[in-house]
């Protein structure tokens, strides 16, 4: 089994559909391969903010690159501790 490491989101979508249900989307760094059917197991290690609605598109794209440039800095920073 191989470990990867990412950035997910866990909630209904609210700046792209308010009907949206509960779900789960995790975006690997540095990976490019299809997954789709496959089976993963994802494991939470941080909560980095809480779900909200953007006034647009635009916002709530900057705020996932943000967030994607917090995750790999956390885990570079949790690998250098660690092992």
């Amino acid at each position: 089994d191989e470990i990867y490491y990412g950035i997910s989101n866990i909630g209904v979508k609210p700046t792209i559909d308010e009907h949206f249900e509960t779900g789960l989307e995790t975006y690997i760094f540095d990976f490019n391969e299809n997954l789709y059917g496959s089976y993963l197991e994802v494991q939470l290690l941080y909560h980095v903010r809480p779900e909200q609605k953007f006034a647009s598109f635009d916002d709530l794209k900057n705020q996932m690159y943000e967030d994607a440039e917090f995750g790999k800095n956390y885990v570079k920073n949790m690998k250098e501790l660690f092992f």
